[in-house]
């Protein structure tokens, strides 16, 4: 009768199977890793994105409702200023302008409502904040004051006017012809992912 010879791993072999499995262990593990920052990163700048859109579109909205001075009897007012970050952001030089403007608002009864709006940079809570004064009503009544994006450290503002080219502040009693926004955009806690992002809004035709 013929006897099967039973034969077992040897020591080398069995050391090679370890190094081997070793080996794709650690290159899965660093490929994991990979792919949950590279997902973690994408993920961030779609939430950063996100941000900067919510202030193009909130924006968009109030000044294609402005009201002219001649109507309103308040003149747009675009404010240029700047300041030295204290050094969360490499103490950068950031732009924290101002804006304000009369625009038409929807009320709760249907028709429509004319309301002071100012956009302009919470540096505390680092957010652009938008604050809107019913016109001709009570003195504080129908004040709100809405965070439009939280993470934003440097809003910019330039305006087309007659003239060519782009300028920092607006005073003159007509309404520009475009703003162009720019705005900055970090994340909280990782402030070394950020956006810069830009849009350009074409005021209405008085």
């Amino acid at each position: 009768m013929n006897r099967k010879e039973l034969r077992g791993f040897t020591l080398v072999e069995a050391v090679a199977a370890i190094a081997i499995i070793g080996v794709v262990g650690s290159i899965g593990t660093v490929t994991f890793f990979k792919l949950t920052d590279l997902w973690n990163k994408t993920r961030i700048q779609t939430e950063l994105d996100n941000r900067a859109q919510a202030v193009f579109d909130t924006m968009r909205k109030d000044l294609m409702q402005i009201v002219p001075v001649h109507l309103s009897g308040k003149p747009l007012v675009g404010v240029s200023e700047t300041s030295q970050d204290t050094g969360r952001f490499w103490a950068a030089t950031l732009n924290t302008d101002q804006l304000s403007f009369v625009t038409r608002a929807p009320s709760a009864n249907g028709f429509s409502t004319l309301a002071l709006v100012s956009y302009s940079l919470d540096k505390e809570k680092m957010a652009l904040v938008r604050r809107a004064v019913a016109l001709g009503g009570a003195q504080g009544a129908g004040e709100t004051e809405t965070v439009v994006a939280e993470g934003v450290i440097d809003f910019c503002l330039e305006f087309a006017g007659d003239g060519a080219g782009w300028a920092r502040g607006w005073g003159s009693q007509n309404l520009p012809k475009a703003i162009r926004i720019s705005v900055t955009v970090v994340h909280p806690t990782r402030i070394q992912e950020q956006v810069a992002r830009k849009a350009v809004i074409e005021i209405p035709v008085e």
